[in-house]
């Protein structure tokens, strides 16, 4: 699934706080229910893990673990 979190390339983007809000990880929370459900749906089973460096950083409890490289 993907978004463009509030973005819509216009100028006025900066001075919306909603759309500033979505586009720093809030559009993620919103949207990852939907995309684990649509993935639950599609495979008809649970998702058993989530990874993400960025998503663990900021809600670890909606992450199975973190894929990193040094």
């Amino acid at each position: 699934m993907s978004s463009d979190a509030g973005h819509d390339g216009s100028a006025r983007f900066g001075f919306d706080p909603e759309a500033r809000r979505h586009y720093g990880y809030g559009a993620v929370k919103l949207l990852q229910p939907v995309a684990k459900a649509m993935t639950e749906a599609y495979y008809g089973r649970k998702v058993e893990f989530t990874y993400g460096v960025r998503g663990v950083e900021r809600r670890p409890a909606c992450h199975g673990g973190c894929s990193a490289n040094s």
